[in-house]
């Protein structure tokens, strides 16, 4: 017999086996007895954990890479077994956060803290239906065994029969059977309802992504258009300064022009202006000429008298 929670049995004649158990990263093996059962426990973990903020060191193995994923458990060790796998080496992923053990079967998470915590608010529906009727079905596999054990014991003291006794714990064993069976049915429909709600999920999260991409395309557009008018402003202003500058030019270069001809004009005037000043002197002198000459006629009119 191997005794369980709450000093259940379960009856091993028949049911065990040899097992040689090998590490997948190192050469370490070692053989085992093992009870043979339909299931172990539940899911390890109940729940995904999501180890995206984790620090694990990527020059590690794991002796399960998949640890955070609910999984079958496939075999349970024994402490006689286990602290001889145990190895000198752990790491600390933080405060909250479990640590990281070296076994000989590879590096192990263990321990918890409050970021594998997971509180009822973040537990679905489902999951807590689920594990209540997984507790109902446990509940009624205990009564049940209650029930024959109690028959066993009254039988046992009315002295009934052998055959008797082991008629009763193979109804107790189909009992259980069928109690296990149901389990398992409804843990697979619990199973293909989680996959349809992670499908749902995943198909929403497509969903948002596609609607992400269809505003990040229009704010690309509308980006594009904004770009388009500010570049056509630019143009245009472009275009205004350079007939700006063009017609400064233009009013510039007449200016200029109408200078020149000023200047051209202001150099006639001087020049008409020296040349009268000449013609004047001219005058002047020609004038001072012929009174020189009409005095000089008559002081020889003068002197000729006087002879």
């Amino acid at each position: 017999m191997v005794s369980g929670l709450g000093d259940t049995g379960v009856s091993i004649e028949g049911c065990t086996v040899n097992v040689c158990m090998r590490s997948c990263i190192s050469d370490y093996s070692v053989s085992l007895q093992a009870v043979v059962t339909s299931t172990i426990t539940n899911s390890h973990p109940n729940f995904p954990i999501d180890i995206d903020g984790w620090a694990i060191p990527s020059n590690i193995q794991l002796a399960d890479p998949a640890f955070n994923r609910p999984q079958r458990v496939d075999l349970l060790i024994g402490a006689s077994l286990f602290y001889g796998l145990l190895c000198d080496g752990q790491i600390d992923l933080g405060d909250g956060l479990p640590i990281l053990q070296k076994t000989r079967l590879g590096w192990i998470v263990a321990g918890g803290g409050d970021g594998t915590m997971q509180t009822a608010e973040n537990v679905s529906d489902d999951n807590n239906e689920q594990q209540q009727c997984q507790r109902m079905g446990l509940a009624s596999v205990v009564q049940c065994m209650s029930k024959q054990m109690d028959k066993l014991s009254c039988q046992e003291k009315s002295q009934t029969t052998l055959a008797e006794t082991n008629a009763g714990l193979q109804q107790t064993q189909r009992n259980c059977e069928e109690l296990q069976q149901q389990l398992h049915d409804r843990d697979v429909e619990w199973t293909q309802r989680q996959q349809e709600l992670e499908h749902l999920q995943r198909s929403k999260l497509e969903e948002a992504y596609d609607k992400m991409q269809e505003v990040q395309l229009l704010a690309k557009e509308r980006f594009l258009e904004l770009e388009s008018q500010l570049q056509a402003k630019y143009d245009e202003k472009r275009q205004a300064l350079q007939a700006y500058h063009y017609e400064m030019a233009h009013h510039l270069r007449h200016k200029q022009d109408q200078l020149n001809a000023a200047e051209q004009q202001v150099l006639q005037l001087q020049t008409r202006i020296r040349d009268q000043e000449a013609l004047e002197q001219v005058k002047e002198l020609g004038k001072e000429l012929q009174s020189l000459r009409t005095s000089t006629e008559m002081k020889e009119r003068d002197g000729g008298r006087s002879i």
